[in-house]
């Protein structure tokens, strides 16, 4: 985004920035080394599972749109896990897009992704749920793609075949997880939920303490 910022301005290759470009680049600068903090679990899905599901999350705004798919996983004890499997993101075209287009288009990259990952993963997937804040996103994808204009229509077309194996759903705003893609560094969206289960009495709990969507996340996979 900080470069489509350079480009907006044309600025030359030797040009110094100006004040407002270069006090985000500091703040920006300042917020690597907590690229040390962001830690992933290489392991994904449980021992001896007996149901592996995907779940995957899609959002945009006006600067950039994103997606990101996690795997649930519940081994023979009924103990459920929760782990980022991956993300992407983009940022948003020069020509300004409407809202629900934009969502359009982290449907479209959330489809994509999606069908890489179930194409690498090496397991059998039980099942699978999408994800979006977006009803009039449902509302086009669940409709013939004929029945739109040709832009609309092509999107839609590729997001049906791409995820013919999935479940299209809604979630709430608050508890798209595809939010932490649109943070800041310095707003902590490095904290992530990336281990989380059940205790014994079926309720919902997290392995790690301080993770403040574990308990989101868990309730929106507890299909």
């Amino acid at each position: 985004m900080f470069l489509q910022k350079l480009w907006q301005d044309k600025l030359q290759w030797d040009e110094l920035l100006p004040a407002h470009l270069q006090q985000e680049w500091t703040q920006l600068l300042q917020t690597i080394p907590k690229l040390s903090q962001f830690k992933i679990n290489r392991k994904v899905i449980c021992s001896n599972a007996t149901n592996i599901q995907i779940h995957g999350f899609c959002d945009s705004n006006e600067r950039a749109y994103g997606a990101c798919l996690y795997i649930r996983s519940t081994d023979n004890n009924n103990t459920t896990f929760c782990e980022l499997l991956c993300s992407t993101s983009k940022v948003a075209p020069l020509k300004q897009l409407t809202i629900p287009r934009l969502e359009l288009c982290a449907a479209a990259l959330l489809a994509k992704l999606y069908k890489k990952a179930t194409r690498d993963l090496n397991t059998t997937i039980n099942e699978s749920y999408l994800w979006t804040d977006s009803s009039i996103v449902l509302t086009w994808i669940q409709v013939p793609p004929n029945k739109w204009k040709a832009s609309l229509g092509h999107n839609v077309d590729m997001i049906q075949q791409e995820t013919s194996s999935a479940i299209w759903r809604h979630v709430p705003s608050q508890s798209n997880q595809t939010d932490f893609i649109q943070e800041e560094l310095s707003q902590q969206c490095y904290q992530h939920p990336h281990h989380a289960g059940r205790d014994h009495t079926g309720h919902h709990r997290s392995h790690q303490a301080g993770l403040q969507r574990s308990s989101a996340l868990l309730q929106i996979f507890g299909i």
